[in-house]
């Protein structure tokens, strides 16, 4: 079993400890429409189902029951939870199935006709039952092109354990188990899997489309209509050309639109669950139309956190005009037009972003990638390129394979590229992988600036599409490099070369860039207000309203670089003074923590789209928000460190005499109370919940600890770690290379 796999709720459930039960509340959603998928997203994480439970996602109704064993046997005793793993390979939450069947009622009125499922299945046999008729099986490879009751069923492997299922045919009952099985997006219809994005690459540059002119690019309908002004009045007269200056940030052709707007069928009669876009703004008004439903505005950024035709848009700035739109619910329909306005890759999908980094460990040994192949490993969608040589020429014959040998210096698989490039979907203020090399040349590209050299020491300390790289040797032809700036876009390849560990942050102990948001980099008494963004340590920043305690809000408020002085955050430098504004912090880790001074008025926080107004942040010491544990850890005279440990894809914060310094990518370990005592710099070899270090945990232990997480004094991640050593054998082992509580590895593995 993968030991990510840290939460068991059969254990807790087992040692009483039942926290996070108030899922129920969020469980009577109505049904928001046949296009909707049942994703979990909507039950707080760690909710537990036993057989007999019942709940819903989304609306659609789950039923938990026994499930069935291979040998013959069943069990009613099994569990169903929901974690953040993404172990099943979709986004978001997940469902973790173990020995227990969840029967999903995907039908409504009418049957659909198709219904699909993402599933990750690590361990043990599986159950699948269709319109009453069950099949139990070792893995669901066996029923690929069987008939189930009128059903054809596909599988469709996306390695690494993970895969679809598709049900081609009426459904009118469904319901899916295992035993170290996940589970998402269930979906009353079925898509490929990673269809082609709207690209432009298949067209010839120049070419111009008019009002009324259809054209087809990756297999999407196009067909330009007219373009609407501001204040009032449009024009018919406008044209789209395909052009080649990347100014929509994507890769290879973009579509420059003066004038005109451009209905793109993303849909193709299916509506998508997720869209999005990359865009290039340089002037004029912007259009967009979402399933029949127009707007009109300045600026697309106007549109951030809009409902249009029942989507929300999230407009994700890039910088120079360039940014990202997702379009998050069903999308039927899109249209979008601007005066000097380009776009680029419109996808039927959304690339949320991933928390972890991409390590290839999800991936099966052996397989193999060749140009034109994507795949996604740990939640990075990866796509394979040409390689080019040194001194001219360049091949498309190369070849990414997943090896086992280590020779990038990391843990676990790595990927070997031979003459090939691979594009990673990485979107981070600092980025940073481990490599080897061994004989050839190398490509790299960082924001679309490509480069092709013999050697990472030549462009060490160089800038690379805006962004410095570090280059640090650990010899024997490894090394890590740091991209210590915003990166939007980055693909790597070699001959004899070797690819681990690509992360959406750079270690403390690796590079000699800075790697929190300080402010140090910033102008002393510079103001930001709503609306305005500006970046810190490569970080971005957006000014946005506050809100009152009890109600009430402004958008008039102000955040100052301050340089210490009475109310500082703690830290050294300068820090940021926010003033009746939130400031939402473009930050993606596995845990954050920031400093602050608090010295008047209430506060806001909002983590991972869950918003909280409070007047005090004891008010969140010990709960979770967004699915994240917070820390709050005070140190006096209204200063003190919050950590959110858990994964942080979101973070806003603000308050009225409230400063807040080194927003970090990370929790450091003597910076919480719950965090155990790691001596003067001496690592902790034997768990905190094992106190006469016999490397054993046994279930007093586990309980005692587990009791301590309750009562906050215990970090969530150590005591879900303990009870999992305890339920697989007791005896632990230290692993010095990697992260607690990762570190205490049981001594007798789970199958």
């Amino acid at each position: 079993m993968d030991t990510r796999t840290l939460y068991n709720a059969s254990l807790i459930r087992t040692l009483n400890v039942g926290v996070l039960g108030f899922a129920l509340f969020f469980m009577m959603m109505p049904v928001m429409g046949e296009d909707v998928c049942a994703d979990f997203d909507d039950i707080p994480a760690g909710t537990v189902f036993h057989v007999g439970d019942t709940g819903s996602s989304w609306g659609y109704e789950l039923n938990f029951k026994a499930f069935f064993w291979t040998w013959g046997g069943s069990t009613v005793d099994g569990e169903a939870f929901i974690e953040t793993n993404w172990m099943a390979g979709g986004s978001g939450f997940d469902m973790a199935v173990n020995n227990i069947n969840v029967d999903v009622k995907i039908a409504g009125d009418t049957a659909p006709t198709c219904v699909s499922f993402r599933y990750g299945d690590y361990a043990g046999n599986v159950n699948l039952e269709i319109n009453g008729s069950l099949k139990v099986v070792e893995d669901f490879i066996e029923l690929d092109g069987e008939e189930i009751e009128g059903v054809t069923v596909e599988v469709i492997s996306l390695g690494g354990s993970k895969g679809i299922v598709e049900l081609q045919g009426p459904v009118t009952q469904l319901a899916i188990g295992g035993q170290q099985f996940f589970l998402d997006d269930i979906c009353p219809f079925c898509a490929p899997p990673e269809k082609l994005c709207a690209d432009f690459d298949d067209l010839v540059a120049s070419t111009k489309y008019y009002v009324g002119d259809s054209f087809v690019t990756q297999g999407y309908q196009v067909k330009c209509k007219e373009f609407f002004w501001l204040p009032s009045g449009g024009t018919n007269q406008g044209w789209a050309t395909v052009t080649t200056g990347g100014q929509a940030g994507g890769s290879g052709y973009d579509l420059n639109l003066n004038n005109v707007n451009v209905d793109i069928d993303i849909a193709g009669g299916t509506p998508v669950p997720c869209a999005s876009f990359r865009f290039g703004s340089y002037g004029g008004n912007v259009n967009l139309e979402i399933n029949g439903e127009l707007k009109n505005v300045w600026s697309i950024v106007d549109l951030d956190g809009a409902v249009i035709g029942g989507v929300t848009v999230d407009v994700i700035p890039f910088g120079g005009g360039m940014g990202l739109v997702e379009l998050q619910g069903p999308v039927s329909q899109l249209a979008v037009g601007g005066q000097e306005f380009f776009i680029d890759n419109v996808c039927p999908r959304c690339i949320s972003p991933a928390e972890g980094c991409a390590d290839f460990d999800d991936l099966a040994p052996g397989t193999e990638y060749h140009v034109g192949n994507t795949f996604l490993t740990q939640g990075y969608l990866a796509t394979c390129h040409e390689f080019f040589w040194l001194g001219g020429g360049s091949t498309v014959d190369g070849v990414a394979t997943v090896a086992t040998a280590g020779l990038a210096g990391g843990s676990g698989f790595d990927l070997s590229l031979n003459n090939i490039n691979v594009d990673i979907a990485i979107n981070a203020p600092c980025v940073s992988f481990r490599f080897g090399a061994y004989g050839g040349n190398l490509n790299l590209e960082v924001n679309e600036d490509f480069k092709n050299f013999s050697n990472f020491t030549d462009i060490d300390g160089a800038v690379i599409g805006g962004v410095p790289v570090d280059v640090i040797l650990l010899g024997d032809g490894k090394g890590i490099v740091e991209l210590q700036g915003p990166v939007t876009q980055l693909a790597l390849g070699g001959q004899e070369f070797f690819l681990d560990d690509i992360c959406p942050f750079c270690k403390p102990d690796e590079g000699e860039g800075e790697i929190c948001a300080d402010f140090e980099d910033l102008t002393a008494g510079t103001e930001y207000h709503v609306g305005d963004t500006f970046a810190t340590q490569g970080y971005l920043f957006k000014g946005h309203e506050f809100f009152w305690l009890p109600s009430g809000s402004t958008i008039n408020g102000v955040a100052t670089v301050m340089s210490g002085g009475w109310g500082s955050a703690g830290g050294s430098g300068n820090d940021l003074n926010l003033n009746n504004i939130n400031v939402d912090i473009a930050i993606n880790a596995p845990c954050v923590s920031f400093r602050f001074g608090a010295y008047g008025g209430n506060l806001n926080i909002k983590v991972n789209g869950d918003f909280r107004n409070i007047d005090d942040f004891a008010v969140i010491d010990g709960t979770v928000i967004g699915g994240v544990p917070v820390e709050v850890v005070f140190l006096g005279d209204g200063k003190g460190i919050v950590e959110l440990q858990g994964p942080v894809t979101q973070l806003v914060l603000g308050g009225q005499e409230f400063f807040i310094d080194d927003v970090c990518p990370f929790c450091k370990p003597d910076e919480g109370e719950g965090e155990p005592d790691e001596g003067e710099g001496e690592p902790l070899t034997h768990h905190p919940s094992d106190p006469n270090q016999d490397s054993r945990i046994v279930m007093s232990e586990a309980i005692a600890y587990l009791a301590g997480w309750q009562q906050g004094s215990n970090p969530m991640g150590y005591a879900i770690r303990a009870a999992y050593i305890w339920q697989n054998g007791e005896q632990y082992l230290y692993d010095g290379t990697l992260d607690p509580p990762l570190c205490w590895v049981p001594a007798v593995k789970d199958r």
